[in-house]
């Protein structure tokens, strides 16, 4: 029988503890645009989840106002509003169906697995 390093049996201890705290998989979340019109996406005060923009597992709700994604690379869940959505920079990738009033792209991406 072969023993395991102390090294091993303690990293597998602090994997496991950290799996425990971590609370389980990221549940989805409704992120509510409360900035200004006409503002950045990357400006973290502009989002109901300030300090963090929105997520992987988040709905971004943009209401009427217009935004701009401008740069950075982002995966969200999906984003509704019915004001203008930019892009001028960037990449950002949604997985469920989205929906906008306007669409303006004049540079970067935007890729989806979901109906814009």
């Amino acid at each position: 029988m072969t023993q395991r390093s102390p090294f091993v049996r303690r990293n597998a201890v602090a994997i496991a503890a950290l799996l425990a705290l971590s609370g389980g998989p990221v549940q989805a979340a409704d992120v509510s645009w409360i900035g200004p019109n006409a503002s950045f996406w990357d400006v973290v005060t502009n989002w109901s989840s300030n300090p963090a923009l929105p997520g992987a597992a988040d709905d971004a709700l943009l209401g009427a106002f217009d935004t701009t994604f401008r740069s950075g690379a982002l995966t969200i869940r999906s984003f509704n509003g019915t004001g203008t959505f930019s892009v001028t920079g960037g990449t950002l990738t949604f997985t469920n169906a989205s929906r906008v009033g306007g669409l303006v792209m004049s540079n970067g991406q935007l890729t989806g697995a979901g109906n814009l």
